[in-house]
């Protein structure tokens, strides 16, 4: 098996063979060797011989043209060649690898009425920025926050990278007490057609099939008896419906459409663990894509970045309907959703719509929903 670790000279003179013969007879290895004319060869030697070899060769007054490192024999040249950005990457990393083992952040998630205490107790509690992280007792600290602050029922507390994580569970708040004698009515709270209707307390205002408006009365806050008198209450229970809920997109004739101007711009970065360099050339453009590859160089563990950037310009285009009426539905549909906040959706309706001399798409979605609430 040749050597992976080697170095390969072009060497240029007369008597080429005769040279090779005597770096064996020296004790060199020679492999992979090729003749390209009478005056010209290259071979391989291992690259622990060769600048004994390039020293003799040059006293004997061959030209070696070229000379190339491959393997590991490339890695160990290029550090000699660069060791000062070898040295400072190798500085950079230790002190990277040191930074790494600090807290840079503390991250508290608490309601606005305990932060600030949370936030003292973690201060107490030792952690804060610049801390290493090998000091730092979960365990300990969960329990400091809980017995500091006594409206915490748990604490949670976790380590991601440099940062230290905080969240708390407040302890439950027992209700105020119901008084059910207080006539309180049970009212809808979107449009819909009524699908199911439960009643524990008070007297039904609606029945299955009708359609209710948003605000209108659902179980009335009464009770009325077989003699026919009646007695106020709290109304309880749930009704149920098909609601609907209807969102637009405004068709415009005219869209703005970004097109290549021709023009790219090639540049790189530099990314080494958590830390990214800033790409070594800036983009002026007003509007541009990107185009991104990337790869390692071995063995420094260092992530090379590649990103072509198109420049873009805006052009205007005219449009019929048909064109986009695939994207409107889809925005139409969208605002409908946002809109209703619908967990399942069993029907969708596609349309348009005339408003002020705009045209714009609609999407109707329909669901089976609760739609009680407690009215006044």
């Amino acid at each position: 098996m040749r050597p992976s670790v080697k170095t390969t000279l072009v060497l240029e003179g007369l008597n080429l063979k005769s040279a090779l013969k005597m770096l064996v007879e020296k004790g060199c290895t020679v492999f992979d060797i090729k003749e390209h004319n009478k005056k010209k060869l290259s071979f391989s030697v291992l690259y622990i011989d060769y600048p004994k070899v390039v020293a003799y060769l040059t006293e004997k007054c061959y030209t070696v043209e070229k000379i190339n490192h491959y393997g590991f024999a490339g890695v160990i040249d290029s550090i000699k060649k660069h060791w000062i950005a070898v040295a400072v990457l190798t500085v950079f990393l230790c002190v990277l690898a040191f930074f790494s083992t600090l807290c840079f952040d503390v991250v508290i998630d608490a309601d606005s009425g305990v932060y600030e205490k949370v936030n003292q107790a973690i201060n107490n509690a030792g952690v804060k920025k610049g801390i290493r992280l090998s000091q730092i007792n979960i365990d300990e600290i969960e329990n400091a926050v809980c017995v500091s602050v006594p409206e915490i029922k748990y604490a949670f507390v976790k380590i991601s990278g440099s940062r230290v994580y905080v969240s708390v569970l407040l302890r439950d708040v027992s209700d105020e007490p119901v008084d059910y004698s207080k006539p309180v009515d049970i009212v809808a709270q979107k449009n819909g057609t009524i699908t199911k209707i439960l009643i524990l307390a008070g007297t039904p205002a609606v029945k299955v099939g009708d359609e209710v408006t948003i605000g209108q009365v659902l179980i009335k806050g009464l009770i009325t008896y077989k003699d026919g008198t009646t007695e106020p209450t709290t109304a309880l229970g749930e009704v149920w419906a098909t609601a609907s809920e209807t969102g637009s997109a405004l068709f415009s004739p005219v869209v703005n459409k970004l097109v290549p101007t021709g023009s790219v711009t090639k540049r790189h970065c530099l990314k080494i663990g958590k830390y990214t360099s800033p790409f070594n050339k800036k983009i002026d453009y007003s509007y541009f894509e990107t185009q991104e590859s990337y790869a390692w160089l071995f063995p420094l563990g260092i992530k090379v970045i590649y990103q072509t950037v198109y420049e873009m310009r805006l052009d205007s285009i005219s449009v019929t309907l048909n064109d986009c009426l695939t994207q409107l539905q889809a925005k139409a549909y969208a605002d409908a959703v946002n809109k209703a906040n619908f967990d399942f959706i069993k029907k969708t309706e596609y349309g348009t719509a005339e408003k002020n001399g705009n045209t714009y798409v609609t999407a109707t979605i329909y669901a089976d929903i609760k739609i009680s609430i407690n009215g006044g």
